[in-house]
């Protein structure tokens, strides 16, 4: 746990949590929520560019909790499996074609 304020649970905040997998991620303390009308609702991935003083460093973790974002997203498994069944010639797969 760090934070620049020094008081745990500051929205400056950054967690290091280590998952079962032994994937080790970085959290800031902040919920950031987007709207798309009325029928979706989505969190942004964690943030950690500071726009004041930019560092490779903190772009590489951006990247790194964007992909594995994306990755551990509900519906990546599925898409990535139908596109990869779509590559290898069957044009149109079954649901459970694509779950098995």
């Amino acid at each position: 746990v760090s934070s620049d304020s020094g008081i745990i649970g500051a929205q400056s905040t950054i967690f290091k949590v280590v998952d079962e997998y032994g994937y080790t991620a970085f959290f800031k303390n902040m919920v950031s929520m987007i709207k798309l009308g009325d029928l979706y609702e989505l969190r942004n991935p964690p943030s950690f560019m500071n726009l004041n003083k930019i560092e490779l460093r903190d772009a590489e973790y951006e990247v790194d909790a964007f992909l594995m974002h994306l990755i551990r997203y509900p519906s990546a498994a599925p898409f990535i499996s139908k596109k990869l069944i779509q590559y290898h010639g069957i044009s149109n797969p079954s649901p459970g074609f694509v779950q098995r």
